[in-house]
């Protein structure tokens, strides 16, 4: 009993009165409230760690006589090897087929032909799989995804659909029944 005694009289020398204590605990809460309503209105300024940064990307400056050499190489390699019928086509094996590196050759697809190192490998893919399926009717779109140079007859389906906006034996169908 003694020490509660002299803990009440602790209490009664910082807080003479209980409307004093009443008073510090609606500041306190006033605080809180007002810290929680002002993180929620500007909810980005408490994201601890987060910060976010505008990164300026420098294009990347290709020299016209290395545009030339990679074109040709391109042509080379795609127009006449075939290279995109191989289901293992890579952007590393591809610029060291080349004898450049890799961020100059995707620099140069990315700028000079407005796509990325898959949808240009799957561009020649694509043509040469709808060519294939006007040119053997009777030959499977599974057959004629995968001699394409498609890894999968999904990843086929996907980038046909993607491209021409129908699947491959619909695409079949809608340009036989028109040449009749």
């Amino acid at each position: 009993v003694g020490a509660l005694v002299h803990m009440t009289s602790i209490f009664h020398q910082f807080f003479p009165s209980i409307k004093l204590l009443t008073s510090i605990n609606l500041a306190f809460c006033f605080c809180i409230l007002t810290f929680y309503f002002y993180a929620q209105r500007n909810f980005y300024l408490f994201r601890f760690g987060t910060i976010e940064r505008k990164v300026e990307h420098k294009k990347s400056t290709i020299s016209d006589a290395d545009k030339k050499m990679l074109e040709t190489g391109i042509y080379a390699l795609f127009e006449e090897e075939k290279i995109y019928l191989e289901e293992d086509v890579t952007l590393p094996r591809l610029s060291s087929m080349m004898n450049t590196t890799v961020h100059q050759l995707s620099a140069y697809l990315n700028n000079e032909k407005g796509m990325n190192f898959n949808e240009f490998v799957n561009s020649y893919r694509l043509k040469e799989s709808s060519n294939q399926l006007l040119k053997f009717p009777k030959r499977s779109t599974l057959d004629i995804g995968l001699a394409s140079g498609f890894q999968s007859y999904s990843t086929f389906i996907a980038a046909f659909r993607k491209q021409f906006g129908m699947s491959p034996s619909e695409y079949r169908k809608l340009k036989l029944s028109s040449e009749l």
